[in-house]
């Protein structure tokens, strides 16, 4: 007969993170930053894309670590992380954000 055992994870983000904190010790701050469920691999041209890609890639399939393709984004020259739009040598705060607290509403109580 053959068993079944299920875990749940509680600190599943922490313990992703450390996770790959150790696996991609090699590259963090170098070129790749861990938080919480992002891998963010930073570069300055594109053949550095390709070649720190790669890198991060034989290094996870090596420690049997698999991607979501779906997921994954490629070559962008900006993304939105941590409510920030980091690309093309600058950091914004994402607008949507700023006009939800330009729009706040006046308070009217002191509670």
């Amino acid at each position: 007969m053959i068993g079944l055992l299920c875990i749940r994870l509680t600190n599943a983000p922490s313990n992703f993170m450390r996770v790959m904190k150790d696996v991609l010790i090699p590259f963090l701050d170098d070129f790749v930053i861990v938080y919480l469920d992002d891998i963010p691999i930073f570069i300055k041209s594109i053949d550095e894309h390709v070649s720190h890609v790669n890198k991060v890639l034989d290094i996870l399939r090596k420690e049997q670590l698999f991607l979501k393709m779906l997921k994954c984004e490629f070559r962008k020259t900006s993304l939105v992380y941590l409510v920030h739009i980091v690309g093309g040598g600058e950091l914004k705060i994402k607008s949507s954000k700023v006009e939800v607290i330009l729009n706040w509403p006046n308070a009217n109580t002191v509670t």
